[in-house]
């Protein structure tokens, strides 16, 4: 279980990665190093906006999802299914991230739903629901 925490918190701290290069090359390396990225106001590329709003998603639910794994941990109630379920949740969100970047709708909210779902699962487990 812990492998799937540290992937899924690895997963979402690199994702700010792509939108912030972008900014970089948009607003310039001084913008994004030393200054102040909200008084720019050079428009940034909509996919780039997309992975930020994406990751300000990811980052929203990670701490519901290691909340979950850690009680799932403590309750003794790791199984390998909910450790497969808890790597479901970081290739849902992986999912979620690139299909919200490239602005496909239906499949980023399917993406979300499976996330979502495996977060539900590991809790519900983690208490002896399921």
């Amino acid at each position: 279980m812990q492998e799937a925490i540290v992937f899924a918190c690895l997963m979402t701290v690199v994702m700010w990665l792509p939108y912030l290069s972008a900014a970089a090359i948009v607003r310039g390396p001084l913008s994004v190093l030393g200054g102040d990225p909200k008084a720019d106001t050079k428009p940034m590329p909509a996919w780039a906006t997309r992975l930020q709003q994406a990751h300000a998603n990811a980052t929203e639910n990670l701490a519901a999802f290691v909340g979950v794994c850690v009680a799932a941990n403590m309750s003794g109630s790791v199984t390998f299914t909910v450790t497969a379920v808890a790597f479901i949740y970081s290739f849902a969100r992986i999912a979620h991230y690139l299909c919200y970047g490239m602005g496909i709708p239906l499949l980023r909210t399917v993406s979300f739903m499976v996330s979502w779902a495996a977060t539900i699962f590991i809790g519900l487990r983690a208490v002896g629901l399921v």
